[in-house]
């Protein structure tokens, strides 16, 4: 008894152990009928083979983790080999309570499917009733038959004729399984078992080779489909939440980080939006008109010419000329075009940004790209042009409006000669 406590204490252990392992299950979970067939032997005054009582059962059972479980069994004996009949087809009825442990998972460890083959250890008590027709017996005549001798005077006398009676049984055994089917739903086992009837109507608990006998039986088992998908337990995923705690911060500070830019994109996308405005302003705006007094020699003359301002403006760093910029180069061919004898004057210039040097390179470059257009698209004669690079400008506010080929056409339109 106190064994069996122990086995049972161990085995209840598993369920916490499993519980880490596999994905919690319902009560509906887990649970299997099944059908056994078989045969007993009395353990004294018997020869094996010749005095076999067939046995036949039902179990139900459930599986709390892949290692621990409980079931009922009922099982129903038609013979009562060696001894005499007791008068009826059945001649006992035997019901336990089973605690069950999957040693294969115990040891090897669950691997979210049952193997083929397992081994299963099972362990209970229960109540066991023979039946019997007292008439029916002859006590008196099978005792010599068995050596078996109770005195009449003994107290024992009555307890011992009596055929019908109920007595507290336990039973041991393994389960030798093969599981098989598409998710292992079905099961055969092969199960030898010792059982005990404990005071085989005496009143007196003991385990008692004279109140025994062995079992083997055949098994058949199905489990009925879980909440899971499967007809089995099914593997947790395993998780560190430390990890996902650390996984859960890093991804709020990129949040933060996130909002942060979106509100500085949002603040230059508007800052850019003025700039182009701006820029809009300025590519739109009407030509500027300048007069230039040169004075003569020996006679005063001055001379008004006309000036025309077009400006070409250039990316950061760069001397290529834009597509929305040609139409401003255009415009000074065709003026040039119009008037053979005007002349255009091309002064390159850079922002501030960058060093000096690159500032005094990028000018000429812009001077000299609105040259090399002029003349190689527009065939304007390069004596007409006269391009240089002036450097650094902060004409204006803006650095990018400062990153421009300024282009000035002059012709002779009015001259006065006074003399002095």
């Amino acid at each position: 008894m106190k064994k069996l406590l122990i086995l049972l204490a161990v085995a209840a252990s598993f369920q916490t152990v499993s519980a880490q392992t596999v994905v919690d299950s319902k009560t509906t979970d887990n649970w299997y009928l099944g059908i056994k067939l078989g045969g007993e032997v009395k353990t004294r005054h018997t020869a094996f083979f010749q005095h076999i009582n067939p046995t036949a059962g039902v179990r139900v059972g459930r599986n709390f983790t892949p290692v621990f479980g409980l079931a009922a069994e009922g099982i129903v004996t038609t013979g009562n080999q060696p001894w005499h009949t007791t008068g009826t087809f059945l001649q006992r009825l035997n019901v336990n309570a089973l605690a069950t442990v999957n040693f294969t998972n115990w040891i090897l460890g669950y691997k979210g499917k049952p193997r083929a083959f397992e081994v299963i250890g099972i362990a209970g008590f229960g109540w066991a009733h023979r039946f019997g027709n007292h008439a029916a017996v002859n006590w008196e005549n099978d005792m010599p038959r068995y050596n078996v001798y109770v005195p009449a005077g003994d107290g024992h006398w009555d307890a011992f004729k009596k055929v019908d009676r109920d007595f507290v049984s336990n039973k041991v055994g393994l389960d030798l399984a093969y599981n098989f089917g598409s998710d292992k739903q079905f099961q055969v086992y092969l199960e030898p078992a010792y059982n005990w009837a404990l005071n085989d109507g005496n009143g007196k608990i003991k385990w008692h080779n004279n109140h025994a006998y062995m079992s083997l039986e055949v098994g058949f088992n199905y489990r009925f489909a879980n909440s899971n998908g499967t007809h089995n337990f099914k593997l947790a995923e395993g998780r560190d939440q430390s990890e996902i705690d650390a996984l859960n911060a890093r991804i709020n500070r990129l949040r933060a980080q996130l909002d942060d830019e979106a509100q500085a994109n949002s603040r230059l996308k508007g800052e850019i939006s003025v700039l182009k405005a701006k820029l809009e302003d300025c590519l739109n705006r009407a030509p500027e008109i300048k007069y230039i007094e040169k004075p003569s020699t020996n006679t005063t003359t001055t001379t008004k010419k006309n000036s025309l301002v077009n400006n070409v403006h250039f990316r950061i760093g760069k001397t290529v000329i834009d597509a929305s910029q040609v139409p401003n180069v255009e415009r000074v061919a065709a003026y040039l075009k119009k008037h053979p004898k005007a002349t255009v004057e091309v002064l390159g210039y850079a922002s501030k940004d960058g060093n000096y040097e690159s500032n005094v390179k990028l000018a000429e470059g812009r001077a000299q790209a609105v040259k090399t257009m002029l003349v190689n698209k527009y065939n304007i004669a390069a004596s007409r042009i006269d391009a240089k690079g002036k450097g650094i400008s902060e004409a204006y506010e803006e650095p990018e409006w400062n990153r421009v080929s300024e282009c000035t056409i002059i012709t002779d339109d009015v001259t006065t000669t006074t003399t002095r």
